[in-house]
């Protein structure tokens, strides 16, 4: 049989008692009687007359107040008691939430907690991770000093992997490539062979002592054919003669000349005549003296003029012509002589990329 224990409290004694009742279970109550109050026989005998219980509450008396189901309230609602293990019976205990209060004595939790690379106790008591050996036995498990776990592979049933078997195999396949190789060796090294290697060993020396001579203070020096000063066969003409011409010059490799005649006097002229062709005798010939785009100077004879220095200690009879594209290969110049008597022409020239 179960049921709620219902306490009250002892004023004069100052301490809680269990509401006494009777072998019936009815509730046992001292009633303090005001004569004017007392139950008469005749209501006694109807059963209306009732008695209620009464209490002290800081002086005046109050009645004691019920549940819907006969319990007494205390402190405004059921107070809710157990046993102990003195057997005692005590109130059960909440907080100001009504969260019941509870101690837990054994079991709950995950036992002892280990701070981080702390050493655990030999028993593996706390969070540490245990296995199961073959024999059902809890085993910590092992883990090397970086914290990797150990593992034991027992079997493996793939045969693709190194076995001992394998290995002697392919120990044996290593031997004899190693003795065919060797035989490879001693029959690549044939005098035929050596000789042909010697050649190319020669010509790459020969290449790379070239290579060696273009090479000054770490830096490579290229022929870019660039500034390459140089003149023409002076060409001498008599004053009754007109319309000689200068050796050939062949220009192959070079984009631009620059020439300038030298003479005595200012009584002459020359141009520019170019060809496709080495001797002049066939292909296009055109002539064409200076770069001026859209211009007649282009094609009209170059004059001799006076160059004089800034002091006028220097003064020299001079004619130029500038080609930044020249247009044919072949390249000879044509004099003009109208002094009457005979003149030298030099003509120094400057080609370049």
């Amino acid at each position: 049989m179960s049921g709620i224990l219902q306490l009250g409290y002892d004023y004069g004694n100052n301490r809680t008692a269990a509401i006494s009742v009777d072998a019936n279970g009815k509730l046992d109550v001292d009633v303090e009687l005001n004569t004017s109050g007392l139950a008469t026989s005749a209501n006694q005998t109807n059963g209306t007359q009732q008695a209620k219980c009464m209490g002290i509450n800081g002086g005046t008396p109050v009645q004691l107040a019920l549940e819907a189901n006969g319990s007494l309230v205390i402190g405004g609602g059921a107070v809710k008691t157990a046993v102990d293990n003195l057997g005692a019976t005590q109130h059960v205990l909440v907080d100001s939430s009504g969260h019941l209060q509870v101690d837990v004595l054994s079991g709950g939790g995950g036992g002892t907690q280990f701070a981080g690379e702390a050493t655990l106790a030999s028993t593996g008591t706390g969070t540490a991770m245990i296995g199961r050996d073959s024999g059902n036995v809890a085993r910590l498990v092992a883990t090397d000093t970086s914290g990797n776990l150990q593992i034991d592979i027992l079997a493996n049933a793939d045969t693709t992997k190194a076995t001992s078997t394998l290995q002697s195999a392919g120990n044996t396949l290593l031997t004899t490539i190693s003795g065919h190789t060797s035989s490879i060796q001693s029959n690549v090294a044939t005098s035929s062979l050596q000789n042909t290697a010697n050649g190319h060993l020669s010509e790459i020396e020969g290449a790379v002592e070239t290579l060696e001579l273009c090479v000054s203070s770490n830096e490579m020096v290229i022929n870019n054919k660039n500034a390459k000063p140089s003149n023409l066969v002076k060409n001498s003409v008599v004053s009754s003669s007109t319309g000689n011409t200068t050796p050939i010059l062949d220009t192959e490799g070079y984009r631009s000349i620059i020439i300038i005649g030298k003479t005595d006097n200012t009584n002459g002229s020359w141009n520019i005549e170019w060809s496709d062709a080495s001797d002049f005798a066939g292909g296009t010939d055109i002539i064409y003296n200076t770069d001026s785009p859209g211009g007649l100077s282009a094609f009209t004879p170059l004059a001799f003029q006076s160059a004089l220095s800034a002091d006028s200690a220097l003064s020299y009879i001079q004619g130029i012509s500038v080609i930044d594209q020249i247009p044919q290969r072949h390249m000879r110049i044509r004099v003009f002589n109208t002094s009457g008597s005979n003149r030298d022409y030099t003509f120094f020239y400057q080609l370049s990329n």
